[in-house]
């Protein structure tokens, strides 16, 4: 017999063994029937377990326990208001099970099992059907006309997560073809009160805060940072003592199978896999997706900074314990994610620099009469058109080549017809070009001053708004 074929034989038989394993699970489960009906006069989700019918008291709950361990608090029909029974679902690697905790009802049952494939697309059938009676006007369970809207904004990210098929759970290894790479979006949202902010995977997102009264910043960089050392990375963002859950892990993915002569050779793809579990404010399904390592931490990174930028810059303007604006960014400020994000190779088991002390923040997006504002100071950055020098807390430096830049883009402001001239402007090689003076300037400045570049006002079509490295 020869290698190739005691190879193929091998993992053959281990596919087969592996399928009657599941098999003889399977047998053991029970249907799970999943439906919207009437109750007391108004709608809701219910779940029937072979002759016992609960009312599900939070649909967000079901979604959820598709990815993840979750708890769902169950009405018991025909019983008291406050009579629920508790169950614990999770996917044991093979079927989901729901046991039951509430050892004060032992009428009810205290485990079983469902199919993966059952469960699955049960959920997915109902959140659908369910999304479809939200969008009437028929009255809703435990829910006000008044937060109708939020109740079906959740329930679509709830059938856009379930679409992701490459984050449901499976009984094989997770193949990179069947992979997308999503975008992260951490971005903030002004807002005088809390550090607002949207937060999300790809085409699922949805906005919350963090308030900077039960938050540690510091500990914040701290949990962002452990993703460096290839560690899980859990990152909580409070908002009123609920945390929004940030996890991010490193992922292994097999990309493909290739016959040597000593075996097989494998190679991978290294996503990171991204799981966002709301606080109980937002009320939002799980997120769960797979992207891009060094844009993932640069989205989040850069997002803590401009939440930090929001803040105050006097101390008089602050309120309670809120860190004015430079304290703030130093305590998300990491050198050592920096490196990181620029993919830097640096000897983990050595002592690195983990703090650098910022004094000065350079925002560059050029309007006409200055190249952008010292953030911290308030001061505009002024720009000597003739002689290229550019200057920052009283200091001069020589850009070479930023006059020509700057002077090409205020032609937009010396234009009769501004709008036509904007629209026609060439943004693209504008913004190639911005950048790569900033990252000049980066050099010339010292390393307590920070560099961002911004797109200006008149680029309606661009974000750019990221940190000079």
């Amino acid at each position: 017999m020869s290698i190739e074929y005691e190879k193929q034989d091998y993992v053959v038989k281990a596919h087969e063994d592996y399928k009657k394993q599941i098999e003889a699970f399977e047998k053991k489960c029970v249907p799970i029937d999943l439906s919207c009906s009437e109750f007391n006069g108004r709608w809701a989700i219910f779940v029937k377990i072979e002759d016992d019918v609960f009312l599900i008291e939070d649909p967000i709950c079901l979604i959820n326990s598709v990815y993840k361990d979750e708890q769902i608090r169950l009405k018991i029909i025909d019983e008291p208001e406050y009579v629920y029974l508790y169950v614990d679902c999770k996917f044991d690697g093979i079927i989901y099970q729901w046991t039951s905790k509430d050892l004060t009802h032992s009428q009810f049952w205290e485990y079983k099992g469902f199919k993966l494939s059952d469960y699955q697309n049960s959920v997915k059938n109902l959140v659908t059907q369910y999304l479809e009676i939200c969008k009437t006007d028929k009255p809703l369970y435990k829910m006000s006309d008044n937060y109708r809207e939020d109740h079906i904004r959740k329930f679509q990210l709830g059938i856009q997560q379930l679409e992701v098929k490459a984050t449901l759970q499976s009984h094989y290894e997770l193949m990179a073809k069947d992979v997308q790479i999503e975008d992260f979006i951490f971005e903030p949202l002004e807002d005088e009160y809390c550090e607002d902010y949207l937060i999300g995977i790809g085409n699922r997102c949805y906005d919350t805060c963090l308030s900077h009264w039960d938050n540690y910043f510091e500990a914040i960089r701290h949990q962002l940072e452990a993703i460096i050392y290839n560690k899980k990375a859990k990152i909580d963002l409070t908002y009123d003592m609920s945390d929004t859950i940030v996890t991010l892990k490193k992922e292994t993915i097999l990309k493909s199978i290739k016959s040597v002569e000593t075996g097989y050779g494998f190679d991978y793809i290294y996503p990171m896999r991204v799981e966002i579990e709301s606080n109980e404010f937002a009320e939002a399904p799980t997120l769960v997706g797979f992207c891009d390592r060094i844009k993932v931490v640069r989205s989040f990174y850069e997002g803590l900074l401009k939440l930090a930028l929001i803040h105050p810059i006097n101390i008089k303007d602050v309120e309670d314990d809120e860190p004015i604006l430079i304290d703030a960014y130093n305590m998300f400020k990491s050198p050592l994610i920096e490196n990181y994000i620029i993919d830097k190779k640096l000897d983990y088991e050595k002592p690195q620099k983990r703090q650098q002390i910022i004094s000065e923040i350079v925002i560059i997006s050029p309007d006409k009469d200055s190249l952008g504002i010292e953030k911290n100071s308030g001061v505009p950055i002024s720009v000597d058109t003739t002689t290229d020098e550019i200057t920052v807390e009283n200091k001069k430096y020589t850009l070479k080549g930023v006059a020509e830049w700057i002077n090409e883009y205020r032609k937009i402001q010396t234009s009769k017809d501004k709008r036509k001239r904007t629209s026609s402007f060439d943004w693209q090689s504008f913004h190639s070009q911005g950048m790569a003076l900033a990252q000049e300037f980066r050099k010339l400045l010292p390393p307590d001053i920070d560099i961002w570049y911004k797109s200006p006002a008149e680029d309606k079509n661009s974000k750019l708004n990221t940190l000079i490295i």
